[in-house]
C-alpha cells in the first residue's frame, strides 16, 4: 500500500543533545535508550527510525 506523502504532516526534526553525569554513569546504553523511548512515546511524539 503506497502512502501519498501530500498527505502528511510535514516533518520536523529534532536534535537532542545530553550527556550522562555521575549519578548514572552505571546505567547501560539499552537502558538510556528505553528511557529516551519511554519518554518520547509518554509525549505523543511520533517517532520514525532510520533504516540503515
Amino acid at each position: 500500500m503506497m502512502i501519498d506523502e501530500s498527505q502528511l504532516p510535514p516533518r520536523q526534526y529534532i536534535r537532542i543533545l545530553y550527556a550522562k553525569g555521575e549519578a548514572v554513569k552505571f546505567i547501560s546504553h539499552h537502558d538510556e535508550f528505553r528511557l529516551w523511548e519511554r519518554a518520547l512515546r509518554r509525549a505523543d511524539l511520533p517517532l520514525l527510525y532510520k533504516q540503515g
